[in-house]
């Protein structure tokens, strides 16, 4: 499949942000390959089976080839976002017009306030920070059938369509990219690809779920009541590995610098042997889960820190990402993921062939040290715009969940992770319950062949606002959704027992 994008104006490190996160969607279904609009020439859609074009830069002038091309009619095309007059005014130019050809016409940019976007009888969300227009579509009488796809629903209770399909195009009035949340109006694109690439999939949805940040210090009580929770419910999952824990500023320790090994901790380890072979999978989680004898952002202990990329914490509690480590590089990465390795292996456990990197966040070469390593990465990937010179752009990635298997622009497998999880206030309350992993998850359904992907934290067994009853009512209520729980190994050996799906990497940086 062919991905185009606008290269030029303010916006175009934004327009190629949209463009890898529609490109590694696809990934799901097939090779793609990136290039700007603006480089098009003549023929170039027939080389595909079909096309994506991303409108990120309004009024982006696009090749009247291009326009030519989509209008011929003989490679299927997703149009996201601007530029739509473009092609209208191209059509216009000859008969029948564009609105009677396709049955439909593009207006004005709607900027009322929005309630969600409905679609398959779900509404999902879109968030009012969102501030940017959606492309009011006007259906045409007498024209060409026109398929109504999905509706923007605004507050005021008036609809339009969202998204829109006719002959070889199809149409979503904007980039669902940005200002994004779990399981949210996102879908709707995800969930359209499999129209256009693969319409014979048969509907099904299934499940995963992971226990989170198991250090040396995890209660083997606390750890041992979620598996035999798991285990009862008939519910596979998997256990995220920090196989040293590490407080070089004392901080949760009473200022007392310490390091504790997995190897050190026979009790926990045995829970975990057990729970091996009642089938659950290993999954490590970097070597600490933090960075050095620094506050990176919040107190440099394991599980609280990130590991491989910087972080400071705003006056707010806002949380601004800085970039790569001081020591970045494919070698140091390596070095500390065989040093990992070696923590698990001389604690008695089975080495993991899956990683997550610590709070979902590192660097190119980081990946790339993973793609070498590991079958598959279990997370939300970090991805990154060029600078105007070509180098990495590190000052506004973009975090993107996955509502399906994908292969990366790292060259990764990528197992989803996609709800989120439980989380706690501040001042010690429930800040996000059950409940919503529960709506997300709900919304998920909306994607034919969809995972629905949670995580938990083994604190939370004791926690007087949660405790293990909030791990079954997310388990239970999925259940009773239609979901079927799997682990992340079988969906890698499916994944790994297809034609390979990848597009060419991105390689390490400098």
């Amino acid at each position: 499949m062919l991905v185009l994008h606008d290269s030029t104006g303010n916006a175009a490190s934004v327009a190629e942000l949209d463009a890898l996160q529609a490109g590694q969607l696809v990934a799901h279904f097939g090779t793609w390959e990136r290039k700007a609009a603006a480089e098009y020439t003549s023929g170039d859609l027939s080389k595909y089976s079909a096309a994506i074009y991303v409108g990120s830069v309004y009024d982006a002038p696009l090749p009247p080839a291009f326009l030519d091309d989509v209008l011929a009619g003989q490679t299927p095309l997703f149009w996201i976002g601007a530029n739509i007059w473009q092609l209208v005014a191209r059509q216009d130019t000859a008969l029948p017009s564009f609105a009677t050809r396709y049955g439909w016409r593009p207006t004005v940019y709607g900027r009322d306030a929005v309630a969600g976007i409905r679609y398959r009888d779900t509404t999902l969300p879109r968030l009012a920070e969102n501030t940017a227009g959606i492309m009011t579509i006007d259906l045409v009488a007498g024209g060409s059938t026109a398929r109504v796809l999905a509706d923007v629903q605004h507050v005021d209770g008036s609809t339009h369509p969202y998204a829109i399909g006719s002959a070889n195009l199809t149409y979503l009035g904007e980039t669902p990219f940005g200002f994004s949340t779990d399981a949210d109006r996102s879908l709707v694109f995800a969930d359209l690809l499999f129209d256009l690439l693969r319409p014979a999939t048969t509907s099904r949805h299934r499940a995963l779920v992971r226990i989170e940040d198991v250090s040396p210090l995890t209660s083997p009580a606390q750890l041992s009541a979620i598996t035999n929770l798991l285990v009862a419910s008939n519910v596979p999952f998997a256990i995220e590995l920090i196989p040293v824990h590490s407080d070089p500023l004392g901080a949760q320790h009473g200022g007392i610098p310490t390091e504790v090994r997995l190897a050190d901790r026979p009790a926990l380890t045995t829970v975990l042997n057990d729970a091996i072979k009642q089938g659950a999978t290993l999954v490590l989680h970097g070597l600490t889960h933090q960075y050095g004898a620094t506050a990176n952002p919040d107190n440099g202990a394991s599980g609280a820190d990130f590991e491989f990329y910087r972080a400071v914490r705003g006056a707010d509690g806002s949380l601004q990402l800085l970039g790569p480590v001081a020591e970045d590089s494919t070698s140091w990465a390596t070095n500390r993921f065989e040093r990992a390795r070696a923590e698990v292996k001389a604690a008695g456990l089975p080495v993991p062939q899956m990683v997550t990197p610590a709070h979902h966040a590192a660097s190119p070469n980081v990946y790339a040290a993973i793609a070498q390593m590991f079958a598959a990465r279990y997370d939300r990937p970090l991805i990154f715009a060029s600078t105007p010179t070509g180098e990495t752009d590190f000052t506004r990635p973009v975090n993107q969940a996955f509502p399906y298997v994908v292969n990366d622009v790292y060259g990764s497998v990528v197992i989803p992770e996609n709800l989120g999880w439980e989380t706690i206030g501040a001042d010690g309350s429930i800040a996000r319950g059950p409940e919503s992993i529960v709506a997300a998850a709900r919304r998920l359904l909306v994607v034919r062949d969809g995972v629905a992907s949670f995580f938990w934290h083994p604190t939370l067994v004791d926690h007087p606002g949660a405790g293990i009853g909030h791990l079954a009512k997310v388990v239970d209520e999925m259940k009773l959704m239609g979901y079927v729980f799997t682990t992340p190994d079988a969906l890698l050996n499916e994944r790994l027992t297809s034609k390979p799906l990848t597009s060419k990497p991105r390689g390490p940086t400098k």
